[in-house]
């Protein structure tokens, strides 16, 4: 099966709608992967106008109707492209390629109707990666944006996981993998699996962090700092996690590379689905891991349900009953200010993204962008969802409080100059 142009376009068109905007946004970071980057911190570096925002365009999968759901996964969007895959159950799955600008497919590459699984993609130096899970039809992919080939297909070890999009910096490619859990790491250029570590406590659902020395995953009560080049272990405990019942964790750990700590989620979490696009129903404390110290540095005094963010020196995340947004100081893991939404709303949503000047926050209701100075909502849009924003201010809402509905939605935020 061949990664396609549509509609009569050419791969060479392809890459030159994509180039434009590969020269616009090279210098600020893209939201390649799961929160954006390899450290998932769900910052990206941008002012933005928020109070402009325009609708630019929705999506809905073409196999929305065929399976036994509807949902789409997190997208990652790079260089102007926006990939997206479906979440089903042995269903017609695909991975597609969107233009940024206008939402139109422009690639396309169906996968076996037989496949258990399809995961959430990440883009990085214009290659999509994405696994598919489900014992023998546990794979790692990699396409080629540009050309629309299929570069390399490596198996790995797995029962009936669910994964979070793969992490990548440099030529590493990290995933969970492994029979009876762990983290496996695949060359970025060749696909070669470069070394794995089976003996972490068994969990699905998440996406290894990653710096330039080591990689992180946070599963049933302790972090595991797995060095990038020999895949030594060693472990950091936290002895006290809020839940150890579920076997998926829905969530990863976000890395501070100025303070080298890590700040994740305690606990495992639990969705009801077996899918990567749902999110958890637990609200869980947060835990920051002294990495050079090897000890858990503060514990939250409260606990939060969504994905959190990490950015200038604070952490964001949002709770449920009351639904409330919380913003901790880093080192201390103390609330500095708080937000709550007026429109009755009961709980915050999905994941959180920071610029510099903004946090996105998405209620039930309603998706908001909250000025950082004023630490008051400036704008908002009545839709629930998953969020992404490239690195050219365009913020994409996978609809949906806890499960996706399908349908992505696209808003223009002007930038600052």
């Amino acid at each position: 099966m061949k990664l396609r142009c549509l509609a009569g376009t050419l791969a060479a068109a392809c890459l030159s709608s994509t180039a434009t905007f590969a020269v616009a946004a090279a210098a600020t970071p893209q939201w390649s992967q799961y929160q954006g980057n390899a450290q998932h911190t769900g910052y990206v570096p941008i002012a933005l106008r928020p109070q402009s925002a325009r609708k630019a365009w929705e999506w809905r999968s073409p196999h929305a109707a065929d399976g036994v759901t509807a949902y789409i996964n997190p997208v990652a969007i790079s260089d102007g492209v926006v990939a997206v895959t479906d979440d089903d159950y042995f269903a017609p799955q695909a991975l597609y390629l969107l233009d940024e600008r206008s939402g139109e497919t422009l690639q396309t590459y169906e996968f076996p109707a037989s496949t258990p699984a399809l995961n959430p993609p990440a883009i990085f130096k214009g290659t999509v990666f994405v696994a598919t899970s489900g014992h023998e039809e546990t794979f790692m992919h990699a396409f080629d944006v540009a050309s629309g080939t299929l570069l390399w297909k490596t198996p790995f070890p797995a029962q009936w996981p669910h994964y979070l999009s793969p992490a990548i910096d440099g030529r590493l490619v990290a995933n969970g993998g492994g029979y009876y859990g762990g983290v496996y790491g695949f060359d970025r250029s060749s696909g070669a699996v470069v070394g794995s570590r089976t003996d972490l406590p068994m969990i699905d659902m998440f996406s290894p962090a990653l710096d330039d020395k080591s990689i992180y995953a946070y599963t049933h009560g302790q972090l595991n700092v797995i060095d990038r080049k020999t895949f030594a272990k060693r472990v950091i405990a936290d002895p006290a996690p809020d839940s150890d019942c579920c076997g998926s964790y829905i969530g990863a750990p976000m890395v501070s590379l100025e303070r080298q700590r890590v700040v994740a989620p305690s606990g495992d979490d639990f969705s009801g689905r077996a899918s990567a696009s749902t999110a958890g129903h637990y609200e869980r404390s947060l835990v920051s891991f002294d990495i050079a110290a090897g000890v858990l540095e503060w514990r939250s005094a409260e606990r939060y349900v969504t994905r959190p963010a990490l950015a200038q020196g604070r952490v964001f995340a949002g709770g449920q009953l009351p639904a409330r947004l919380a913003v901790l100081d880093e080192t201390t893991g103390v609330v500095d200010w708080t937000w709550t939404p007026e429109d009755g709303s009961t709980r915050l949503c999905r994941n959180i993204v920071v610029t510099l000047n903004h946090v996105f926050v998405s209620t039930d209701r309603a998706v908001h962008a909250i000025d950082l100075a004023t630490r008051r909502s400036v704008w908002s849009v009545p839709v629930a969802g998953e969020l992404a924003l490239s690195a050219r201010g365009t913020l994409t809402i996978n609809e949906g409080c806890t499960e996706s509905t399908g349908r992505l939605l696209a808003y223009r935020l002007p930038t600052q100059r």
